[in-house]
């Protein structure tokens, strides 16, 4: 299917996801469901680019090998993008935490700014976002907001 695709493999990059998925070829699976995801995600289909780039954050978790930094890297720009625009917080907040020592590693890049830059976006968003608890009416505060931004200001 790849080579018969060759040149245009964003148009069959749901099958080849799914297919690589099955094999050991882990390197595959994550560039294939990266390429998905960020396909889904143009279209503004954003419950299966979550999909898929969940998958392939879990692939990259299971084996390290599977992506360079520079994969890596675009691929959680446009996690976190998706994370930022489908409103969902709270998986935006816990893939920095997860990926902060990840990024760390790789230094200065434009994807590591777009990463902040939704990573900020999210909390922002949060400060002035009411929600309902038990107890009544809460709210995540400009302060919280600076405390977790001060975490990621920290040395590397």
């Amino acid at each position: 299917m790849e080579k018969r695709s060759e040149g245009r493999l964003t148009e069959v990059a749901e099958t080849l996801a799914y297919h690589s998925s099955l094999t050991n070829r882990a390197d595959l699976a994550f560039i294939y469901n990266a390429l998905a995801g960020a396909k889904s995600l143009g279209v503004f289909s954003l419950g299966e680019a979550n999909g898929y780039f969940a998958s392939a954050l879990a692939l990259y978790q299971h084996d390290p090998e599977c992506a360079d930094n520079e994969q890596f890297a675009a691929f959680l720009a446009n996690y976190a993008l998706c994370s930022n625009i489908s409103l969902r917080v709270k998986t935006m907040i816990e893939l920095a935490v997860k990926v902060r020592p990840i990024l760390s590693q790789f230094g200065d890049s434009r994807h590591q700014v777009h990463f902040l830059h939704h990573f900020c976006h999210a909390l922002s968003g949060t400060a002035s976002m009411w929600t309902r608890s038990t107890s009544g009416w809460n709210c995540l505060r400009w302060q919280d907001v600076w405390v977790i931004l001060n975490l990621w200001r920290t040395p590397w």
